[in-house]
């Protein structure tokens, strides 16, 4: 993994993300696809009111994906036929009696997914998880965010472990996330060897949470979704859990009984 930004400006873009974002829950006959003159872009009907936002290329492949339009063609279509795409888009919009979230960041619509998904957003893992690093005194190696993922990688650096001679290891924990249908949370515990700074996940300890949330009723009109304690509340025992497999990993008997292991296989 590479360095990426530092844990500061990691947590300013976080948080200026989280002013950014907006979420949709719709049913499909209140969004519409490229039919105001403008390819490419999304419209979600609320009541007189009409969001417009432009899309990414995920938005596109799931859009697509979810219409059931191979990508190939798709691809064809947006590039020399844009009209023709949205007319086969729309249609299947208009035909289809689902609810779908649609997520939405700095005005361009970057997930079309569905409406069970549960929101678990990478600013609150990090906030979850930074102040545990701050009471062991861990510190964060490398952390980076792109358009589809958060990932982040720390070690205990005030211990040291010789496995055999000249080879010595640190304990730590790489953390992933998607906000947009790209995968689960993702908490391993790691062995972070010295001599290459690479590490090694250690299987069967870890932590992951799939964004699948609770049923919720087919919706009639478009309702916007909001971070309120409802949904925090319902995230809270998770975040939890997060919380104690960090700290397992960093657990001084979890550790010492992992080298005897890793000593007794060498």
């Amino acid at each position: 993994m590479k360095e990426g930004r530092s844990l500061q400006d990691l947590a300013i873009e976080l948080q200026r993300q989280r002013n950014s974002m907006r979420d949709f829950k719709a049913p499909t006959s209140r969004l519409s696809f490229g039919d105001e003159g403008v390819p490419d872009h999304l419209y979600i009907h609320q009541g007189n009111e009409v969001a417009t936002f432009g899309t990414n290329n995920l938005f596109m492949r799931q859009l697509t994906g979810w219409a059931e339009i191979p990508k190939k063609y798709a691809d064809r279509m947006q590039a020399y036929a844009p009209e023709l795409l949205a007319k086969n888009v729309n249609h299947w919009l208009q035909q289809t009696d689902e609810t779908r979230l649609v997520r939405t960041l700095d005005n361009t619509a970057r997930a079309f997914l569905s409406h069970r998904y549960r929101m678990i957003d990478n600013v609150d893992v990090i906030e979850a998880v930074v102040p545990i690093f701050g009471e062991r005194g861990i510190t964060t190696v490398s952390q980076e965010i792109t358009d589809s993922h958060l990932y982040l990688k720390a070690v205990n650096t005030r211990k040291t472990v010789e496995v055999k001679k000249g080879d010595k290891v640190q304990f730590g924990v790489v953390i992933s996330n998607s906000e947009v249908g790209l995968g689960a949370v993702h908490v391993d515990p790691l062995i972070y060897t010295l001599a290459c700074e690479n590490g090694a996940i250690i299987a069967d300890a870890g932590l992951r949470k799939f964004h699948i949330g609770r049923q919720v009723q087919e919706l009639d009109e478009t309702a916007e979704v909001f971070k309120d304690d409802t949904i925090r509340a319902d995230n809270h025992a998770f975040f939890l859990k997060l919380r104690d497999v960090v700290n397992a990993a960093f657990d001084e008997t979890h550790m010492n009984d992992v080298m005897t292991d890793i000593a007794d296989s060498t």
